[in-house]
């Protein structure tokens, strides 16, 4: 029985809004993190495939038997696949799926599944290219080449060759066009091109000029011979894998057929014989392996070893483990502490006669059916007894109002929609699979059915999105909706990946079963090739349809509402059905209603592919023009400000005026978006309103957040909790790669919490970080534009100039407070060590005379701050008369007057060695004027032209940031205040010593402890000292052009259990992030809030903000 108890709470709700439904395990699965393995649940089974693993690591030359993970459907074959992936990658192999899609392309079909694995699983290819070039003498640049983290050329595939040849001859004889293609193939832009096509395109291959270029011998290869090679040439650093899940699926399409199982047979067989080192296992029912044992020729079977998965549940402690860390896991990444593991299921429920009964599979699907009633009703209750269905409660009204709240979240993010990146060439393998993803589980929503969504594919996909229906459990016949969209130009490169979809999507079956829906917006061209595959994909059940800009906007916003998961989203989809009444989706799938009940519509042989100029020729918006195809990848900024006005969404599907249906129901067509008009501008080209008055903030709560952009596929907005930047954040990005755009979005987020920041501007753009945009700027998210009005209100914005009159001069005193660290004796030491080497650069002391006057100054300097002394001119004083036991040195009486001289000269000399200007407290660069959240304090280097001169201020602004805060911690707020060093390796340098390397070591050790967080950016990560970057929780990597770098960058990544190593690779406006507890994901930033334009501003326009 069910017990119902009061309403879902918010957090609650949101963690249940989690639980997906993913039950049924697809093949793809196999490459995710298994967060939720159960050892006991078939450990014999999986003891024996690790030694199978176990015994080709130990043979390199041997042809393992194969193994056959028999059992019913949902007893957990492709769960098992998935360990075994993992089993052989912690033991240094490779692990490979075939796809076996239909009955006349086994040997492709295979080929393709193995070449979609190679960026899998943290990106097999390049680990294996690594270990190869690292076994065979390879330099570090020649590693970096070869693994594509720098470009490729000729010369190194052919050493790759030759040092493979000293290796094993026959490899290098045999396989050496294979292994050209895979290192091409893992590089970047072109050479990847002419790497796919060799390995995928059995028919025509590479060009003439490609095969001269790179050195192949021919140009094209057999895939059966291509797996072959994969197998030898992975096979050198480690065991393999090959895995097969999809037999009964390819089967099932074509009952009866003797020849369909001859062949499937056949090349199970020849597959095994042909691999080296590879332990082949192949995944099916009972049935299917009956009918392939009696079709195999002679005694080929017995070359298998069948291991049967068991149907009944060992254990109710067993079932009791699946469910829990299901949902542990789950919970686990929304941050939720459930009440008790396996909630909202009761711990008795496990002790039913049923659950003995049930599969891993139909155990999970009946927790799924549970949460998703708990959440149609808003209620919380427990299942008690899995036999029981739901109890009969009347599900609640749906509530207007907050159909109404979701209505205008909903229009907002359609009219803030980025219509126009996902149909660049180069974006879309990035983009689009998100924007599918999210409107095929919206869709799967809406109609309440038994859909499966596959896991959002890897780098280099050959589907966008798949969907899935499955028609009979026992068989697993499944129907299937695949998608790819194509914008590429280059008619080779869309052969390649017309070819690979194709297989893909099995629509080669000839069952109806399998539709592949290619998304195009402008006609293929005319040449021989493309127009026979294009209609060989029509006369298979496919279509080419265009991507119109409503789809591109409803898909957008259901993105970000699943993302955010609102309250009452599910009951909002439902009632509404927007994913449903988008063109794609409505010419495409079933309507609400009837997902379970028809297969794929075949067009007709002879349709014509349906293109924007034809079907939308009447309409008002056009669709955008691809990108050039060979352009470079544009700088920062690149997502699209909003076109559409709200008053023209009028009538359309993102109205929110509009009459939604009450109920999941068809409905008319809806209006197309017109054609958007201009932007208009945020700021009035009127005289300016009077600067409205700030309300007094109090202080960010404990568990404030910062957003820093979101993930790049999923839209999964990423968060830093204010509190860990106490902990440092450490940017490594070069030219190029929106670090500014970071730097100054880090700080102006803060600032709308409150938190005051100091920078330090070495290349003067971040000096514009009180300007407000003239227009909106392409690159903000929804909702930035009031941001940005709430920064620039509330912050204020000063500029200062050391060593410039002209402008807001600025001199610190060379001595901190040491009043604030006396008490502390570690941080009173540190703090005269740090002073000591702000002085000793203007003593021009060297050798023996260096040594003795550190050590005079150390001793004197301490005996000075234990008196109470601060003042450097004081401390001249007191050295020219140094009082008796100062010192223990014994010419100490003979140096300290010189040391006297030499600071009193230095006071002359040096306008920042006490010299004039305004002599501040510290805390006045973080205190805000009356009226103001925060103060952004920016310092300008345009009086500090050399290194010298920046890293002696930047020790003194560190000496006295570190004595306030010591007085003035942050206490009970997450965070006092921010520093931002660009260029930090300059003032923290790796090798040798300078002025403010003590001082920036002090800051990143002790200065968290007082709420004070260092931000520490760089483009040249090898050259700043690895105590500050210990010192960092969060760390974000951009694009990196130099090889040294881009190396200590993968180093430092690994270091933390990431994988950034297409970091040389990135866009602007792309990083890596991970801060604590979390790995690292790939981002994409939004533009500043602050006017940021290209050109960094002249020193004349520093001194003139400064003045103002």
């Amino acid at each position: 029985m069910t017990l119902v108890g009061p309403g879902l709470d918010d957090e609650r709700r949101n963690a249940l809004q989690a639980v997906h439904f993913n039950s049924a395990v697809a093949p793809d699965d196999i490459w995710s993190p298994l967060a939720h393995h159960v050892p006991e649940l078939h450990g014999p089974v999986a003891a024996e495939l690790a030694r199978a693993v176990a015994s080709a690591a130990r043979k390199p030359r041997s042809t393992p038997i194969g193994v056959v993970l028999r059992g019913e459907r949902g007893v957990g074959k492709t769960h098992l696949l998935g360990w075994l992936r993992q089993e052989a990658r912690a033991r240094g192999g490779w692990f490979f799926l075939l796809k076996l899609l239909d009955d006349r392309s086994f040997w492709a079909g295979a080929v393709h599944g193995a070449i979609s694995g190679l960026n899998r699983e943290g990106d097999q290819l390049g680990a294996m290219l690594d270990a190869l070039a690292k076994a065979t003498g390879h330099t570090d640049e020649s590693r970096l080449r070869l693994r594509g983290t720098i470009p490729i050329s000729r010369e190194y595939l052919d050493e790759l060759v030759d040092r493979v040849r000293e290796l094993d001859p026959q490899v290098a004889l045999e396989c050496q066009d294979t292994l050209r293609a895979l290192v091409l193939y893992r590089a970047r832009g072109r050479p990847s091109e002419v790497g796919h096509r060799f390995l995928a395109l059995e028919d025509g291959g590479i060009d003439e000029a490609d095969r001269a270029e790179w050195g192949f011998h021919l140009r094209s290869r057999s895939a059966q011979l291509v797996l072959g090679d994969l197998s030898r040439i992975f096979a050198l650093t480690g065991p393999v894998v090959m895995a097969v899940d999809q037999i009964d699926s390819v089967i099932t399409q074509q009952p009866g057929s003797s020849g369909l199982v001859d062949r499937l047979a056949d090349g199970l067989m020849r597959l095994r014989e042909e691999t080296r080192r590879t332990v082949l296992v192949v995944a099916c029912l009972p049935r299917s392996w009956e009918l392939l044992s009696e079709h195999a020729v002679n005694s080929a079977a017995s070359r298998f070893a069948v291991l049967d998965l068991r149907t009944a549940m060992p254990s109710a402690g067993v079932a009791e483990a699946i469910v829990q860390r299901h949902l542990g896991a789950l919970y686990a990444e929304e941050g939720f502490a459930p009440p008790h593991p396996t909630w909202p299921v009761a711990r008795a429920a496990f002790g039913g006669a049923e659950v003995a009964h049930s599969t891993p599979r139909r155990l999970l699907q009946r927790v799924e059916e549970h949460v998703r009633w708990c959440l149609a009703r808003d209620v919380e209750a427990e299942l008690r007894d899995f036999a029981d269905g739901p109890a009969e409660v009347a599900a609640p009204e749906v509530d207007a109002g907050g159909l109404a709240e979701l209505d205008e979240r909903f229009a907002r993010a359609c009219e803030a929609a980025d219509v126009t990146s996902p149909l660049d060439p180069a974006r879309e393998d990035e983009l689009v699979p998100g924007l599918l993803s999210a409107a095929l589980r919206c869709y799967a929503v809406e109609h309440g059915g038994d859909l499966v969504l596959d896991q959002p594919p890897g780098r280099k996909p050959a589907l966008h999105a798949r969907l899935r229906l499955t028609l009979d459990e026992a068989s697993e016949d499944e129907v299937w909706w695949s998608f790819r969209a194509i914008a590429h130009g280059h008619s080779t490169a869309v052969l390649a990946r017309l070819r690979s979809a194709c297989l893909e999507a099995g629509v080669f079956g000839g069952t109806g079963k399998r539709r592949l829906v290619v998304l195009r917006g402008t006609p293929f061209s005319g040449g021989p090739q493309t127009a026979r595959a294009v209609g060989e994909l029509v006369a298979a059940g496919g279509e080419v349809l265009p991507l119109t800009p409503e789809d591109l906007r409803v898909f957008s916003a259901l993105r970000e509402l699943v993302g955010q998961a609102p309250a009452g989203l599910l009951a909002w989809l439902a009632a509404r059905t927007p994913a449903s009444r988008t063109p794609l989706l409505r010419r495409v799938l079933p309507p609400v209603g009837d997902a379970g009940s028809q297969a794929p519509q075949r067009p007709s042989a002879h349709d014509e592919p349906v293109w924007p100029e034809r079907e939308y020729e009447e309409q008002a918006c056009a669709l955008p023009a691809p990108p050039p195809q060979h352009a470079p990848e544009p700088s920062w900024p690149e997502r699209g400000w909003p076109a559409a006005e709200p008053s023209r969404l009028a009538g359309s599907l993102f109205d929110p005026e509009s009459r939604w249906p009450a109920t999941p129901a068809p409905v008319p067509t809806p209006t197309l978006i017109p054609a958007p008009a201009p932007t208009p501008s945020l700021i009035p080209a009127s005289a300016p309103a009077p600067a409205p008055v700030v309300a007094p903030t109090s202080p960010p709560s404990a568990d404030a957040t910062i957003t820093l952009g979101a993930d790049a596929t999923t839209a999964r907005p990423f968060t830093l909790p204010l509190v860990l930047l106490r902990k440092h954040v450490a940017v490594f990005a070069g030219t190029g790669s929106g670090k500014t755009v970071l730097l100054r979005r880090l700080v102006e987020e803060a600032a709308l919490h409150g938190v005051s920041s100091v920078l330090l501007d070495t290349n003067n753009d971040l000096a514009r970080l009180g300007d407000a945009w003239p227009s909106p700027p392409e690159g903000w998210a929804p909702g930035d534009a009031d941001r940005a009005r709430r920064y620039l209100d509330g912050t204020d914005v000063v500029v200062w100039t050391p060593g410039r009159e002209s402008g807001r001069p600025l001199v610190l005193d060379p001595l901190p407070d040491f009043g604030a660290v006396r008490g502390d004796p570690d941080e009173f030491r540190g703090a005269v060590d740090a002073a000591v080497a702000g002085l000793l650069p203007k003593l021009a002391l060297s050798g023996r005379r260096l040594v003795h006057g550190r050590a005079v100054l150390t001793e004197a300097l301490t005996a000075f701050a234990g008196r109470g002394g601060r003042d450097v001119a004081d401390f001249v004083a007191f050295l020219h008369d140094l009082p008796e036991g100062a010192s223990t040195m014994r010419d100490a009486t003979r140096l300290a007057p010189e040391l006297a001289d030499g600071l009193h000269a230095a006071i002359i000399t040096d306008p920042l060695f006490g010299g004039s200007g305004h002599r501040l407290d510290p805390g006045e660069l973080l205190r805000p004027a009356p009226g103001a959240r925060a103060r952004v304090s920016v310092i300008s280097c345009v009086g500090l032209p050399t290194d010298g001169q920046r890293q002696a201020f930047a020790h003194q602004l560190q000496q006295a940031l570190f004595a306030w805060v010591r007085r003035n911690p942050a206490g009970d707020r997450p965070l006092g205040g921010l520093l931002v060093l660009d260029e930090a390796q300059t003032f923290a340098p790796s090798r040798g010593e300078v002025v403010s390397s003590a001082s920036t070591r002090l800051l990143a050790a002790q200065a968290r402890k007082y709420g004070l967080g260092v931000v520490f950016a760089t483009q040249a990560p090898k050259g700043l000292h690895n105590s500050v970057t210990g010192n960092t929780a969060t760390q974000f990597f951009g694009r990196l052009n130099a090889s040294a770098q881009v190396q200590t960058a993968v180093e430092l990544a690994a270091a933390r259990g990431g994988r950034v190593d297409d970091v040389s690779r990135l866009g602007a406006g792309r990083f890596y992030g991970a801060t604590e507890g979390t790995g690292f994901t790939k981002l994409r930033l939004p533009m500043c809030l602050s006017h940021h334009p290209q050109g960094a501003l002249t020193e004349g326009e520093v001194l003139a903000r400064a003045r103002a």
